[in-house]
């Protein structure tokens, strides 16, 4: 791919990632657990785009800095996101890696672990953060292991 195409190709996917990261950080300011059904599905939309952006911006990484003549002749990046570039990686890996985590063990096996990342990953809203911590919820225990299974009583997440 030359620069130009690249250059087309990563301006298109931030384009289509602007409605979706929006609804998202709607869903976390108007309150994620009201919300959590919309947050996971547009966060899981969301990872194929994120994968093919970041796909696309380390493209043009690769070929400029192993000396690919057309994309040293388009010129460096602009030395902000040189600096930038592999903090929002980082970050978007792990708040995107966290989430996946967090949904696989539905919050119980690294329940602790997860929700401390999600809590301090850079990309996080203030939102967000006001609403995981006036929630405390990596404090509350389901009243059973497995809350989903039948045990003869209705499963609580509050503390008693």
């Amino acid at each position: 791919m030359n620069p130009d195409g690249n250059k087309r190709l990563t301006a298109a996917v931030g384009v289509l990632l602007l409605a979706p990261v929006l609804l998202e950080i709607a869903t976390v300011l108007l309150g994620v657990h009201t919300f959590m059904s919309w947050h996971v599905f547009v966060g899981i939309a969301l990872i194929p785009l994120v994968v093919l952006k970041l796909a696309t911006t380390g493209w043009r990484f690769v070929r400029y800095y192993t000396r690919s003549r057309a994309f040293v002749a388009h010129g460096p990046p602009q030395p902000a996101m040189r600096l930038l570039a592999p903090l929002l990686v980082v970050a978007t890996v792990v708040l995107f890696g966290s989430g996946v985590a967090m949904g696989l063990f539905q919050g119980h096996a690294s329940r602790t672990t997860t929700t401390g990342t999600r809590r301090v990953s850079p990309l996080r809203g203030t939102g967000r953060l006001r609403s995981c911590s006036a929630s405390g919820r990596s404090s509350r225990r389901p009243a059973t292991p497995f809350p989903w299974r039948p045990s003869g009583r209705v499963a609580s997440t509050r503390r008693e």
